[in-house]
């Protein structure tokens, strides 16, 4: 390991520490209230799940010499941790405050949306690390420019669709998993953009651009979430916050769905 990749991994574990650890010391302040207990292994587990994905990816997609390596790999899954962590900040961006809306504010919604957005996150940096590469900064260049449009995707489906008021004030649980379900959609098909052998930062951007279908899918997912959050009658605004979630629960595999047959049918290969 080389002096710059040791200095990435001691910032990467001091990330993971700090972020990690303020989210684990919440929860566990919050795991006596009865009323918290049936979300206590969706945010517990989220975590250490997507990390699990990672180090999947990583052995079985990665670049020869990590998935070969044992360092490399732990190095890798460490990078990973750290992205999930930053992601608790990042999120804050589009209205969304993890620790403070899934956690300390006992928000069911939230707590759904959050850890759903986890998951988009985590496959915008396991696409990056598939393929080839001469080292870290090629995953750290692939994952942010992914991750940059995907976070790009979920500011554009807030601002239409108020998703983040909707899910952390009103406590909109039909919102948060139609939300869930575009993260996770969109962090694949970004993900997918990120992936492949590296040659240049501008042969990178320019892969990147075959997930152009995705914007046919913010499109869809705007206008339904405008139309699905609230109704009207009368004139008047109809909270639809208390309806069944099937119809929700149908949207969002709809947007996986639909990210999963754009990667198949409609971006090209990985080389």
């Amino acid at each position: 390991m080389t002096t710059d990749e040791l200095i990435v991994l001691i910032v990467c574990a001091m990330i993971s520490f700090f972020t990690w650890g303020r989210w684990y010391r919440m929860l566990f302040a919050t795991f006596a209230r009865d009323s918290f207990r049936v979300r206590k292994p969706l945010l517990a587990g989220i975590p250490p799940a997507c990390l699990f994905v990672i180090f999947v990816m990583l052995k079985t997609t990665a670049s020869f010499d990590v998935r070969d390596s044992a360092i490399y790999l732990l190095f890798y899954t460490i990078f990973g941790a750290a992205w999930l962590g930053a992601g608790i900040f990042l999120l804050r961006g589009i209205g969304f405050y993890p620790c403070d809306d899934a956690i300390e504010r006992n928000n069911p919604a939230a707590a759904v949306a959050v850890c759903l957005s986890f998951v988009g996150l985590a496959e915008c940096y396991a696409g990056a690390n598939i393929g080839d590469g001469p080292g870290w900064w090629c995953v750290l260049f692939a994952g942010g420019l992914a991750t940059f449009v995907w976070l790009c995707l979920l500011s554009m489906y807030q601002a239409v669709g108020r998703v983040a008021e909707e899910v952390t004030v009103e406590r909109n649980m039909n919102s948060a998993i139609r939300f869930g379900g575009f993260a996770i959609a969109a962090g694949f098909v970004c993900g997918r953009g990120a992936a492949g052998d590296w040659t240049s930062a501008q042969q990178t951007i320019i892969e990147f651009f075959d997930v152009w279908p995705l914007l046919g899918l913010i499109v869809i997912a705007c206008f339904t979430e405008h139309f699905a959050s609230a109704g009207y009658r009368d004139g008047q605004r109809i909270e639809n916050r208390h309806q069944s979630p099937v119809p929700a629960f149908l949207c969002a595999w709809f947007y996986i769905a639909t990210a999963i047959v754009t990667v198949l049918f409609f971006i090209p290969p990985i080389p």
